[in-house]
């Protein structure tokens, strides 16, 4: 899928948010813990192919850049929403289990949602679609208490 229709772009988005109110429900500890399991798997499945299916071998590239680079690379907004977005949720996944490198990966994810929400903020009009701040917001937490645990 690509974004050269604004139908496959909504689909993306719609499947994004979705996503997003599943992860927080089970971050936030609203579902039993075997369903917990399996959401999990299922949603990091679905985001690990919406992100090969819209991005490819783009983001192995954009790994490499700070996020200040990659917001600049990444047109137009709503792209770069559902970049940042995916990223977000896989890394909130990566933060509930406890998988390596999840400190990296959720900081990075948090800067880039960051400078969306910026972004976002600058125009003339709020977007139809915006970043979703309780997912900035569950990540900071979850970093925080996370980096707490370590220290």
């Amino acid at each position: 899928m690509s974004f050269s229709s604004v139908e496959q772009r909504d689909f993306l988005l719609v499947m994004i948010e979705k996503l997003g109110e599943t992860l927080r429900a089970l971050v936030g500890g609203q579902q039993t813990h075997a369903l917990e399991d399996d959401a999990l798997d299922e949603a990091g499945d679905e985001l690990d192919a919406a992100l090969e299916r819209e991005f490819g071998a783009v983001h192995a590239h954009l790994e490499r850049l700070d996020a200040p680079s990659v917001t600049g690379m990444v047109r137009p907004l709503g792209r770069l929403r559902a970049y940042a977005s995916v990223l977000g949720y896989r890394a909130a996944i990566a933060l509930r289990r406890g998988e390596p490198g999840w400190i990296a990966r959720g900081a990075r994810a948090l800067e880039l949602l960051r400078l969306v929400q910026q972004e976002e903020r600058a125009l003339p009009r709020p977007p139809a679609r915006s970043v979703d701040a309780a997912l900035i917001e569950t990540l900071a937490a979850l970093l925080n208490t996370r980096e707490g645990d370590a220290t």
